[in-house]
C-alpha cells in the first residue's frame, strides 16, 4: 500500500507542477497583450486618433 501511496503523491506533484506552469504561461501572456494594448492605446494618443 505504501508504493501506491508514493504513487499517487508523485502523480499529484507532477499535475500540481504543470497547472503552475499553466498558469504562470497564461499570466506571462496576460501581461504580454496587456503590454500590447498599452503600447497600441499610447500610439493611437500620439497620433490624435
Amino acid at each position: 500500500m505504501p508504493v501506491l501511496r508514493k504513487l499517487i503523491d508523485d502523480v499529484e506533484a507532477i499535475i500540481r507542477n504543470r497547472a503552475m506552469k499553466s498558469f504562470e504561461l497564461m499570466a506571462e501572456v496576460k501581461d504580454n497583450i496587456g503590454g500590447d494594448i498599452r503600447r497600441m492605446i499610447e500610439d493611437h494618443k500620439r497620433r490624435g486618433i
